[in-house]
């Protein structure tokens, strides 16, 4: 119990402290993403996937330009999630998407969310993208900046459509949309 307790505290002691911080879209891109590589190894926290995406390495990939990808390695190693080393690849196709459990998907790529969701939805993957209403269009969760600030939304039906659970303590830090 300690220990939930304990990883609930860390969790909102994070986002507390990176949706405070004030963020614009082009002069601080490098940082935003920084701001995200840590909230994507936080969602590994409270997200589960089913069994059989529990052995072998955790892979996050990256769908677009290298500036996540590079944020992401250099965050991200050395690090796991339960049992499963960390590994951040750069993704472009189906095959390359189905490897993974969480795809993040940049800005200037969001045009293609409706197809990496539709390629990936019986995978048991989290999208997670960066934009205006992605959440609707198919995400599990969007990072949207708004009055200055970074939050996220979250879709649970999609999340849960993908065959993955989100915990109550990450739903109520979101914004739900669905």
């Amino acid at each position: 119990m300690n220990k939930i307790v304990g990883n609930v505290f860390k969790l909102l002691s994070l986002v507390f402290c990176l949706c405070h911080l004030p963020l614009h879209a082009q002069d601080q891109k490098d940082n935003n993403y920084r701001v995200y590589a840590g909230l994507l190894y936080s969602f590994t926290k409270y997200v589960e996937w089913p069994e059989q995406k529990q052995a072998g390495d955790f892979v996050i990939g990256v769908y677009g330009d290298n500036e996540m990808l590079t944020t992401a390695q250099t965050l991200m190693k050395n690090r796991a999630v339960s049992n499963q080393k960390i590994v951040v690849r750069k993704v472009n196709t189906e095959a390359d998407f189905a490897k993974c459990h969480i795809i993040f998907v940049e800005r200037a790529f969001s045009h293609k969310v409706k197809s990496v969701q539709t390629q990936t939805k019986s995978n048991s993957i989290l999208l997670i993208t960066e934009g205006d209403n992605l959440a609707k269009k198919g995400a599990g969760i969007n990072f949207v900046i708004q009055d200055e600030r970074l939050k996220f939304e979250m879709n649970k039906a999609v999340i849960e459509s993908a065959g993955l659970k989100v915990s109550n303590e990450l739903l109520k830090l979101s914004i739900q949309v669905g």
